[in-house]
């Protein structure tokens, strides 16, 4: 007969299996009875995507704070008036959790809880989603000493390595060393209440209107859509400087305070400073209602910050707003709040990247100097033309550029006055120089220049734009930078040189026999000669060649017109003639053609930094830089 004991056990062991079985087809595992196992290494502590999260829990100190997302704006829980929180420092907070790799586990005793700084924990953090499910909740512990190498995935990118720390997911009875690109900003951020110090918080391409209000007046920036120009509409109507608003509406988007409190009664005073912000719908029309921040004046032995108040739903929180900027903070003060440093300096208000038509307009003219873009009929190349005095012509590229470039850059020195109403004190009732110019959507500009003779003979220069009665002046240098004369827009190009019908090219040096080259570019030949000897074996033809293809492609640095003195005086002892003769194969009759290229040196003989220049028959003399003049003195004798 069997003992009751053993039948006993028996049955026990059964009932324990069975037990066991059911756990496993209904829960498909034992954890239960045994706890959890260690998560693998490799894998990721928790499994979420940051954008499921709608509520933060951090504990620090013995003191939770909490957060909610509503409306994609993360708030604070908890305080006495509602205040918006740091989504800076909460988002990165969530992309470290959902992006930590493990790197080993330990079991969660008390001696490794401590020696991990885990009891007691740095921190204790709890992420829920919309229906308040705790997704990941773990405590914080120390930085670890491992690091997580992440190899380069290419030979542009660099190696990178993780740092790591230790957590301990709440009822876990392992503790993990994890790894995260984003562990560092946790740290640097800390676990304290994560206020957002900021007043503001826009989209800067979405801001319509800034209002700078002050007791002695109000300036107001505007534009018309997210893509135009910012304009000042109050107290003139002037252009902004492009790079003074972005300054402005970059540092109003940073602006961050010292500290803010929770303190429902105003300061007592009139405000300083207010600034008011509008904002464009996403129907393209304007916000009525600005968002506007009033700075305060805290007392008269306090000059480091003000005291900020917004008139929006945080219209009871205080802030210190600093003054001065510091290495971490923007000052209010040193922002581009003043008309002086919104205007528009530059001469132009227009985008001349679209330039179409510039015109052209001086007493000395006999009519307009028109410079235009336009395509031509032969390559189909945008290219600027010149018309003046009924002729049309290649206009110069380079001075077009330049134009454009100091109509852009150049600033003015100063505004005179933005209500004047007698031009005659600045020259502009007869302007020495208008310029008109029109883009290619239609937009039109006129700019008019005067001068006007200091009592010590100094002359100054001022201009305003259209019919604007703002005046401003304008340095010397910034004025002559535009090409007013015809001879400047004339195209660089020296002279039309035919390959095809050259027949002779004599080259003349100082100091040296005349070379003369025979050429037929029938049967691409070469014949030479210097002085009275012959040198056809002598010449190497491959830098002939190229000394053809220099001669048919030679550009001006700068015509200089037909009255410059100095030139005109250098080159009644050119150092450098070229002349060619030309004839058509077919007119054997016909009279045969010269062109002569002669060049002085403009310094001492030998240390010239550019050469005058002019062609046989052309009135202009013009500059030629060193680079080119090197090309024409190149020896095509080996023998040179």
């Amino acid at each position: 007969m069997r003992s009751k004991i053993f039948t006993t056990a028996l049955a026990l062991l059964a009932l324990a299996s069975g037990a066991m079985a059911f756990l496993h087809l209904t829960q498909k595992d034992l954890s239960s009875l045994f706890g959890d196992p260690p998560a693998e290494k490799g894998s990721r502590l928790f499994e979420f995507q940051p954008n499921e999260i709608r509520g933060i829990i951090i504990e620090a100190g013995g003191k939770p704070q909490g957060y909610e997302e509503r409306q994609g704006q993360w708030l604070l829980k908890g305080g006495a008036s509602p205040d918006r929180a740091d989504y800076r420092v909460l988002e990165a907070l969530l992309a470290f959790s959902a992006d930590l790799t493990i790197l080993d586990s330990f079991p969660a005793n008390e001696d490794n809880k401590k020696a991990m700084g885990l009891s007691p924990a740095r921190a204790h953090i709890q992420l829920k989603d919309d229906s308040g499910k705790s997704i990941a909740d773990f405590s914080f512990g120390k930085k670890g000493a491992w690091q997580r190498h992440i190899p380069a995935p290419d030979q542009y990118t660099a190696p990178q390595n993780w740092p790591s720390v230790y957590l301990l997911p709440r009822g876990s009875e392992s503790i993990y060393l994890c790894s995260s690109p984003y562990l560092d900003d946790i740290l640097v951020n800390g676990f304290g209440p994560h206020r957002d110090l900021r007043p503001f918080f826009f989209p800067p391409e979405l801001l319509a209107e800034v209002t700078i209000a002050r007791p002695n007046g109000n300036l107001v920036l505007a534009r018309s859509n997210p893509a135009a120009a910012w304009k000042i509409v109050k107290p003139f109507k002037l252009d902004a400087d492009s790079e003074a608003v972005a300054e402005l509406v970059g540092g109003l988007y940073k602006l961050t305070a010292k500290t803010a409190s929770n303190k429902p009664a105003p300061p007592s005073g009139e405000p300083s400073l207010q600034l008011g912000l509008r904002f464009f719908s996403l129907d393209g029309s304007v916000h009525e209602v600005p968002v506007t921040l009033s700075l305060t004046e805290p007392n008269k032995e306090e000059y480091s910050y003000y005291l900020g108040r917004l008139d929006d739903w945080r219209k009871s929180i205080e802030f210190q707003i600093p003054r001065s900027t510091t290495e971490q903070l923007i000052g209010v003060d040193e922002l581009p709040l003043t008309i002086e440093r919104l205007r528009g300096a530059s001469l132009s208000g227009l985008d001349l990247r679209q330039l179409r038509k510039l015109k052209i307009e001086t007493p000395e003219l006999t009519g307009p100097l028109e410079i235009e873009i336009g395509k031509s009929p032969i390559t189909g190349e945008w290219r600027a033309q010149r018309r003046y005095a009924g002729k049309v012509s290649p206009a110069n590229e380079l001075t077009f550029f330049t134009v454009k470039k100091a109509l852009t850059e150049e600033k003015a020195l100063a505004s005179v006055s933005d209500s004047v109403d007698d031009l005659s004190l600045y020259g502009l009732d007869t302007p020495i120089l208008s310029l008109s110019m029109e883009l290619f959507d239609g937009t039109a500009e006129t700019i008019f220049f005067g001068e006007k003779i200091a009592a010590d003979g100094v002359p100054h220069y001022y201009f305003r734009r259209n019919e604007s009665h703002t005046v401003m002046e304008v340095e010397s240098s910034s004025f002559y930078k535009i090409a007013s004369r015809p001879y400047l827009w004339r195209d660089a190009t020296i002279w039309n040189f035919n390959l095809v019908d050259l027949k002779i090219l004599q080259i003349e040096r100082e100091g040296l026999q005349p070379l003369v080259l025979n050429y037929s570019d029938l049967t691409q030949t070469w014949s030479a000669r210097l002085g009275n000897e012959e040198a056809t074996a002598l010449l190497n033809e491959n830098r002939a060649n190229r000394y053809l293809e220099t001669l048919e492609g030679l550009k001006v640095t700068r015509w200089l017109g037909p009255d410059h003195e100095p030139a005109a005086r250098a080159l009644q002892n050119p150092v450098f003639t070229l002349t060619a003769f030309f004839q058509r194969p077919d007119e054997s009759n016909a009279p045969v053609e010269r062109k002569r290229l002669r060049l002085a040196g403009a310094g001492q003989s030998g240390s010239s930094p550019f050469y005058y220049g002019q062609v046989e028959g052309d009135s202009q003399f013009f500059i030629l830089d060193l680079a080119s003049v090197t090309k024409l003195a190149e020896p095509l004798l080996e023998s040179e």
